[in-house]
């Protein structure tokens, strides 16, 4: 296979629901899967990626930013893993596989689809994988992608209720972090679910890779009067 790159392209179509925005209309999310093998090159790559796309929207633009949106986040992990490697000075001979699949966390609200992808990046000659979670919250109606502030009321206390959350929940599992929680961030990684808003953070930065990412599943009913209508 020398000088070849591999790609596989597989739909399939993955739930279908109808958007509030979209009267009359279906909204299809499908599937997509990229196999693709790269043996040469600077730097080898072998890519297994699952990651969903949107059709049936009326607005096409709004259709194709969303999409744009979900893909980049897809493979963002893996930009970084090859854009760290080829800043090592020794990277020649080294290759990069790297995995991503996904889950739409969420089902009741048809305005808004949130997902949450689990990427893994591993560079030959490494002890283990860095994997990451990765996740986007998206508007249907607009394109708009949500931060986590997004989803509450002005000047709302809602990220003191969730520090408060999270410090009971270190305390009721015992939990050793490699430092002390220092709260929710002002750019905060977040998923929704039907009934919970999960926030999380990446390994290294309060728990190691053996533990994995850190997760608190928020539920709703402790924000819920100050949790915007959409939501």
């Amino acid at each position: 296979m020398k000088n070849t790159a591999i790609l596989l392209l597989v739909l399939l179509t993955w739930v279908v629901f109808t958007s509030c925005g979209e009267k009359g209309s279906e909204v299809t999310i499908i599937e997509r899967e990229i196999r693709r093998e790269k043996p040469n090159g600077s730097i080898p790559e072998m890519i297994d990626c699952k990651y969903p796309q949107v059709t049936g929207l009326k607005d096409v633009k709004v259709q194709s930013r969303i999409n744009t949106l979900i893909y980049s986040k897809a493979f963002e992990h893996e930009r970084r893993a090859l854009v760290d490697m080829s800043l090592e000075k020794n990277h020649r001979g080294k290759s990069l596989r790297y995995l991503s699949e996904y889950k739409i966390t969420n089902n009741l609200n048809k305005n808004l689809v949130s997902i949450r992808f689990n990427e893994s990046a591993f560079i030959s000659g490494s002890a283990h994988p860095n994997d990451e979670i990765k996740s986007i919250t998206i508007d249907l109606r607009d394109g708009k992608v949500y931060r986590l502030k997004d989803l509450f009321t002005e000047n709302s206390d809602y990220r003191s209720r969730m520090d408060k959350f999270i410090h009971e929940e270190i305390q009721k599992k015992g939990l050793q972090l490699l430092k002390g929680f220092e709260g929710i961030e002002e750019e905060q990684d977040f998923y929704i679910t039907d009934e919970e808003i999960v926030v999380y953070y990446q390994e290294y930065v309060y728990t190691p890779h053996s533990y994995g990412a850190l997760v608190f599943s928020i539920p709703r009913s402790l924000v819920s009067d100050i949790i915007k209508p959409v939501i």
